[in-house]
């Protein structure tokens, strides 16, 4: 039985799709081990039960294994969260450098912080074994996007940084396509790259209509939801300006804004809406459980896209998206080329193509008044996310 190591600073029972990537190979019969911290995402303080010295270093998730190493909580500043960076980059290259654990695979779970990358890397090279990397966010661009760093001397360092990992890396599996470009320009070899999107679990599906289990929808409303992480790269900040501008439109086509999870930015949003008085069309919901969800969406007419105005992140592609597709409800993206087009060529939904408030309730407007022609369109599209399909293919690349 081969031994396949995952390096993941983030871990069950923080809620990533890694998680479900764990147990999809322990299923198809590697011996899977995780190399994580300690869970404190999105909250920035360790969840109930655990500690930096607690003695929950090594534990088991329905069969995976799971080595816990000690990190620095992530807070809610840009200074605890480099700690945070860093402190699990620290312990998970002595854990490579000295570790006699040995493992025939290694697979980095690639969103940020990317420097984790390193960690398998070190690891592969030590014990002489191949390393690949999925690459969810793409350093240097997705930190300058999202936290705006603009000092030149740290970028050249990050850039550097990250350049080494993808060059060490022996495959790097892409989750958009545009990323491809853009490794070449690193000096990447084309033949190192393959395209893997994320994939949806299979809970995530079209459900009948039951508001029992969703009291913060109205069934009244014509209901717009957002689902996952309320932080700094989806630009809702901006999107609730345009609700405040057009605040009287909305409520005449009687919309509802309902954002479900958690994260750096909802403090802040939710501060917003109370002192510009849209808690009437704007709702802010706790996360809720992955598989919690799919009731949420089929409860709702529209998923919520929404992508900070950057030409970077709009070569993303979310993770939302999957999930949106297998429940099979229109995608309304607020996001520009290249992301927009994929989800209008693909029947997903519309996008704005824009950031002006004028456009984007044009698109409202649209949806609303075609709500059944996108609706039947994107329940007649093919699924790209399917989770057997997709495992499989990774199964060919690592194995």
């Amino acid at each position: 039985m081969k031994r396949i190591l995952i390096v993941s600073q983030y871990f069950y029972p923080e809620n990533f799709r890694v998680n479900d990537i764990a147990l999809e190979l322990s299923k198809s019969g590697l011996d899977v081990t995780v190399l994580t911290g300690i869970p404190n995402y999105p909250q920035g303080k360790f969840y109930k039960g655990y500690s930096l010295f607690s003695n929950n270093r090594e534990s088991l998730f329905k069969g995976v294994k799971i080595i816990r190493l000690p990190i620095f909580p992530r807070g809610k500043s840009r200074i605890t969260l480099a700690i945070n960076f860093l402190s699990f980059f620290l312990s998970g290259s002595l854990f490579a450098l000295f570790t006699k654990r040995h493992f025939d695979i290694v697979l980095t779970y690639g969103i940020s912080p990317i420097i984790q990358g390193f960690i398998g890397n070190l690891y592969a090279k030590r014990k002489r074994v191949k390393s690949y990397l999925y690459l969810l966010d793409f350093w240097p661009y997705s930190i300058q996007a999202v936290d705006g760093i603009k000092s030149k001397i740290l970028l050249k360092l990050i850039t550097k940084f990250s350049k080494k990992i993808y060059i060490d890396s022996y495959r790097i599996l892409i989750s958009s396509l545009k990323y491809e470009e853009d490794l070449i320009l690193f000096g990447i070899q084309k033949s190192k790259i393959v395209y893997w999107p994320q994939y949806h679990e299979d809970f995530y599906l079209p459900l009948e209509k039951n508001f029992s289990f969703t009291p913060e929808l109205n069934p009244n409303k014509f209901n717009f939801v957002f689902t996952g992480n309320i932080g700094m790269a989806q630009g809702i900040d901006v999107f609730l300006e345009f609700i405040k501008a057009f605040k009287k439109n909305l409520i005449s086509l009687n919309c509802m804004f309902t954002f479900i999870g958690e994260g750096r930015g909802k403090k802040s949003l939710q501060q917003y809406v109370n002192v510009n008085n849209l808690d009437s069309i704007v709702n802010f919901v706790e996360a809720k459980l992955p598989h919690q969800i799919p009731q949420y969406l089929s409860n709702s007419h529209v998923a919520l896209l929404i992508i900070k105005n950057n030409p970077y992140l709009n070569k993303v592609l979310p993770a939302k998206v999957p999930s949106y597709v297998g429940c099979k409800i229109p995608i309304l993206a607020i996001s520009i080329y290249p992301l927009s087009n994929f989800i209008e060529e693909h029947n997903y939904g519309i996008s704005t193509n824009s950031y002006e408030n004028n456009q984007i309730m044009l698109k409202i407007e649209e949806i609303i008044k075609d709500y059944n022609r996108i609706k039947q369109a994107i329940e007649n599209s093919d699924d790209l996310f399917k989770r057997e399909i997709l495992m499989k293919k990774l199964l060919e690349v690592i194995l």
